[in-house]
């Protein structure tokens, strides 16, 4: 089964009084229009391979629920059925709406809310992108400015994944650390693969390329990993390798570990974020998103922050 195959849409129906409460919510701007008393009409979709377990459909739900009727739907729809929506919150990886954006012909009208989407709108002409986050120009400067210099003046690693979000971080941190003439050596990671019958995307095992990367890296003396991958399983097994390469070293390596994307973090379940051994054992930092004001219920879920402050947002103008 293709990996696109697997993202699912929800069709999320709730009161609405329009979308200029909204967008003015979040410091937007867009054409002006009479406000119509008619439900907001939002259609959510999600890599459901990323996330697993559904943790963060339920989450979602959870804060869109008063008085929704909510339709599951398939990923191909969202455009064929655009007109039957105002809002698209939405996709979560740039990949996605990456391809999204290449398949059309003409620019889509309809915008696109897409809280885990960290790339620059520019990136992709043919939608109507609203950001919802800090990108990866602001993630990567915080770093630069406030860490990176300090503890990796000569050179960092990076590692990311091989896909059109994960080259973007690359080639942003070069660019950023390009002034200080700080080398940055990147290791790309697939890190998806199809299980053994053909028929499912499965997590791929990169063991044996992550103890080539830190045998490369270690020779070369690099002080700080960036690690820039999509999924919490990917992070987990990096960091079980980097544990295991240890166990045969007479003086250890263990580089600072920075992670470039929003993560979460867990006590046992490697596909819930980070798990604390691996907190204990390194020196882990990460930019962290901050919202101004009360932090929406589950904020403990730091991956899902800013999806659910948009979340509550939409909530609000719901009501209205």
């Amino acid at each position: 089964m293709e990996q696109s195959a697997r993202r699912r849409v929800l069709f999320l129906l709730s009161r609405a009084g329009g979308f200029l409460s909204l967008f003015s919510l979040v410091s937007l701007s867009v054409r002006g229009t009479d406000i119509v008393h008619q439900p907001l009409r939002i259609a959510f979709f999600y890599n459901a391979t990323l996330f697993t377990d559904d943790p963060l459909r339920a989450s979602t739900e959870a804060l869109l629920n008063d008085g929704t009727n909510v339709q599951v739907v398939y990923y191909d729809h969202v455009l064929r059925q655009s007109n039957s929506w105002d809002l698209l919150l939405g996709p979560t990886e740039s990949g996605a709406l990456k391809e999204l954006s290449d398949s059309v012909d003409t620019r889509q009208n309809i915008p696109f809310v897409a809280p885990f989407i960290t790339t620059l709108p520019k990136a992709y002409r043919r939608v109507l992108l609203v950001p919802a986050c800090p990108s990866d120009e602001e993630r990567i400067e915080v770093a630069v400015n406030g860490f990176v210099q300090y503890a990796a003046p000569r050179l960092m690693a990076l590692l990311h994944t091989d896909n059109f979000w994960g080259q973007t971080m690359a080639k942003s941190l070069r660019a950023g650390l390009s002034s200080r003439k700080t080398i940055v050596h990147a290791q790309p990671v697939e890190e998806f693969a199809e299980d053994d019958a053909g028929e499912e995307t499965v997590g791929a095992d990169n063991k044996r390329l992550y103890v080539a990367f830190l045998e490369r890296m270690r020779e070369y003396g690099a002080t700080v990993i960036g690690v820039a991958l999509l999924t919490p399983e990917a992070c987990n097994q990096f960091l079980d390798t980097l544990h295991d390469f240890n166990t045969r070293l007479l003086v250890g390596y263990k580089p600072t570990i920075l992670l470039l994307s929003q993560p979460g973090f867990h006590p046992e379940r490697s596909n819930e974020g980070v798990l604390y051994k691996h907190l204990a054992e390194f020196n882990i930092f990460y930019i962290a998103d901050c919202v101004k004001g009360p932090a929406p219920d589950m904020a403990s879920r730091n991956a899902f922050l800013a999806q659910l402050d948009a979340c509550r947002v939409i909530a609000h103008t719901a009501r209205e």
